[in-house]
C-alpha cells in the first residue's frame, strides 16, 4: 500500500499530503485545490461528500485518494486523468456508476470498491426474487499492476472472463456477493496469497483452485459447498483455511497434503468423519470441528 507522510514543501509552502477524514464535510474542501500543484495524498474518508468536482481530476500527480464512507453515487470518467494514482479507496459509498476509464489508472496498486451497488455493463434483473446481479465495470481487468483488490458486498454475480489478466494480485476480497463460479482464467492468478470467497453461493469449488500455488490464506465460509476438489491438496503454502458454515459431507484424501496448515476451521458442516491421513497436518495449532456429525476421529490426530 502506498504510504506518504505529510510535510510542507520548503519552496512553495504547499502540502503534499492532506488529511480531512471525519471532518463533517459536504464537499471536497478548497484546501485540496490550494495544494493542487504538490498534493500526492488526499484522505477524505468518513464525510458526507456527494460528488467529486472536475478540479480534483486536474491534480495529476495524485498517488493516493481515499474517499471511503461518504455519499458518492458515481465516479466521473475523469478518474482516468489520475494516471499516477497508486491507491484508490471508494468503499462504503452509494456508487452505481464506475467508468471504464479506470483502465487509464494503469499504475494502480490498490483498489477498494467494497460496499457499493456497482452496476457493470451486464445487469441481470431477477424481478421475481427482487435480486440484481452485477458484473464488474469494463476496463477493470486492464489494471495489470493491481496487487490488492477489494470487491466485498457489491452484489457481484459473476467475474468477467478476462479476470485472470490481473495476474499481479496478491490479495483479493470477494466476500458477501452472489458468486457461484470462477472463470477459467482465474487460475492465472499465480501471485495470489490471500483469497476471501466467504458469504457467496458456491456449491462447488472449481478444480482450478489448485493452480493458485502461492495461496496462503483461503476463506470459503458461508457458502453451499458439499465437498472440496482433490486439487486443493496442491496448495502447499496454505496455512489458514476456513470452510465453516457449509454442507461438507466429507473431505478428499488429498486434503491431508496441506502440510503447511496451522489454522483450520470446519465448524458447522455435515462431516461424520475425517480422512485417515488427517494426522499428517502436523503444523496445525488451531482446529475447529464443532457443530458437525462426528462420532469419532482418527487416532492420528493425537
Amino acid at each position: 500500500m502506498y504510504k506518504c507522510f505529510p510535510f510542507l514543501k520548503a519552496c512553495s509552502g504547499q502540502a503534499d499530503s492532506l488529511d480531512k477524514r471525519h471532518a463533517s464535510l459536504q464537499s471536497v474542501p478548497e484546501d485540496v485545490f490550494r495544494n493542487g500543484r504538490t498534493l500526492e495524498e488526499c484522505m477524505l474518508d468518513s464525510n458526507q461528500i456527494k460528488e467529486l468536482p472536475k478540479k480534483i481530476f486536474a491534480i495529476t500527480q495524485l498517488k493516493r485518494l481515499t474517499l471511503s464512507d461518504n455519499s458518492l453515487t458515481r465516479i466521473p470518467p475523469n478518474i482516468g486523468n489520475l494516471t499516477a494514482l497508486l491507491e484508490l479507496d471508494v468503499s462504503r459509498n452509494e456508487i452505481t456508476d464506475f467508468p471504464e476509464n479506470i483502465k487509464f489508472c494503469s499504475d494502480l496498486r490498490m483498489l477498494d470498491m467494497s460496499s457499493n451497488p456497482i452496476q457493470g455493463n451486464s445487469q441481470i434483473a431477477l424481478i421475481m426474487f427482487f435480486v440484481f446481479l452485477y458484473s464488474l465495470p469494463p476496463g477493470l481487468c486492464q489494471l495489470k499492476n493491481l496487487t490488492q483488490l477489494n470487491l466485498n458486498d457489491i452484489t457481484l454475480g459473476e467475474l468477467p472472463p478476462d479476470f485472470g489478466n490481473l495476474n499481479a494480485l496478491r490479495r483479493l476480497e470477494l466476500r458477501d456477493n452472489l458468486l457461484k463460479s470462477l472463470p477459467p482464467s482465474f487460475g492465472a492468478l499465480q501471485c495470489l496469497e490471500f483469497l476471501d470467497l466467504g458469504g457467496n453461493e458456491f456449491a462447488d469449488l472449481p478444480p482450478l483452485i489448485g493452480q493458485l500455488r502461492s495461496l496462503a490464506e483461503l476463506f470459503l465460509d458461508a457458502n453451499e459447498l458439499k465437498t472440496l476438489p482433490p486439487q486443493i491438496g496442491s496448495l502447499k503454502c496454505l496455512f489458514q483455511l476456513d470452510v465453516s458454515e457449509n454442507f461438507l459431507e466429507f473431505l478428499p484424501d488429498e486434503f491431508c497434503c496441506l502440510a503447511a496448515l496451522t489454522d483450520l476451521t470446519l465448524t458447522q458442516n455435515n462431516l461424520d468423519a475425517v480422512p485417515e491421513g488427517f494426522g499428517n497436518l502436523r503444523r496445525l495449532s488451531m482446529l475447529k470441528l464443532d457443530s458437525n456429525r462426528l462420532v469419532s476421529v482418527t487416532s492420528q490426530i493425537g
